[in-house]
Protein backbone atom coordinates (compact mmCIF):
# COMPACT_ATOMS: atom_id res chain seq x y z
CA UNK A 1 0.00 0.00 0.00
CA UNK A 2 1.24 3.41 -0.56
CA UNK A 3 0.19 6.49 0.82
CA UNK A 4 0.26 9.85 -0.60
CA UNK A 5 2.08 12.07 1.86
CA UNK A 6 1.55 15.73 1.84
CA UNK A 7 3.85 18.41 3.88
CA UNK A 8 2.20 20.14 7.04
CA UNK A 9 1.72 23.45 5.12
CA UNK A 10 -0.08 21.70 2.53
CA UNK A 11 -2.67 19.77 4.75
CA UNK A 12 -3.49 22.60 6.80
CA UNK A 13 -4.20 24.61 3.30
CA UNK A 14 -6.27 22.02 1.91
CA UNK A 15 -7.81 21.63 5.78
CA UNK A 16 -8.48 25.67 5.62
CA UNK A 17 -6.59 25.87 9.37
CA UNK A 18 -3.92 28.04 10.66
CA UNK A 19 -0.89 26.67 11.89
CA UNK A 20 -1.45 26.98 15.61
CA UNK A 21 -5.08 25.78 15.20
CA UNK A 22 -3.78 22.59 13.54
CA UNK A 23 -1.38 22.12 16.89
CA UNK A 24 -4.16 22.43 19.17
CA UNK A 25 -6.03 19.99 17.22
CA UNK A 26 -3.35 17.28 16.84
CA UNK A 27 -2.76 17.32 20.33
CA UNK A 28 -6.30 17.16 21.27
CA UNK A 29 -6.68 14.01 18.82
CA UNK A 30 -9.56 16.17 16.51
CA UNK A 31 -6.86 16.34 13.61
CA UNK A 32 -5.17 13.38 11.64
CA UNK A 33 -1.50 12.70 13.14
CA UNK A 34 1.08 13.18 10.81
CA UNK A 35 3.79 10.98 9.93
CA UNK A 36 7.31 11.48 10.66
CA UNK A 37 9.37 10.98 7.85
CA UNK A 38 12.95 11.87 7.76
CA UNK A 39 12.73 13.90 10.21
CA UNK A 40 9.47 15.80 8.35
CA UNK A 41 5.64 15.69 9.62
CA UNK A 42 3.78 14.62 6.54
CA UNK A 43 0.42 13.79 6.65
CA UNK A 44 -1.32 11.12 4.58
CA UNK A 45 -3.48 13.17 2.22
CA UNK A 46 -6.68 10.70 2.38
CA UNK A 47 -6.99 11.56 6.05
CA UNK A 48 -6.85 15.24 5.74
CA UNK A 49 -9.27 14.01 2.78
CA UNK A 50 -11.83 12.21 5.43
CA UNK A 51 -11.42 14.93 7.95
CA UNK A 52 -12.39 17.48 5.68
CA UNK A 53 -15.25 15.75 4.53
CA UNK A 54 -16.22 14.72 8.60
CA UNK A 55 -16.18 18.79 9.19
CA UNK A 56 -18.40 18.99 6.22
CA UNK A 57 -20.79 16.06 7.52
CA UNK A 58 -20.44 17.72 11.20
CA UNK A 59 -22.00 21.16 9.30
CA UNK A 60 -25.21 20.73 9.27
CA UNK A 61 -25.41 18.65 12.94
CA UNK A 62 -23.87 21.91 14.11
CA UNK A 63 -26.60 24.51 12.65
CA UNK A 64 -29.59 22.22 13.71
CA UNK A 65 -27.85 22.57 17.34
CA UNK A 66 -27.46 26.04 16.90
CA UNK A 67 -31.08 26.37 16.36
CA UNK A 68 -32.83 24.13 18.84
CA UNK A 69 -30.35 26.31 21.13
CA UNK A 70 -31.72 29.80 20.23
CA UNK A 71 -28.50 30.42 18.39
CA UNK A 72 -28.94 32.07 14.49
CA UNK A 73 -25.86 32.32 12.52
Amino acid sequence: MQANLIPFNTAIQQAGIKKTQAYQRIHAGTFPQPVRVGGRSLFVASEIQAWIAEQMANRGLRQIHARKAGVSK
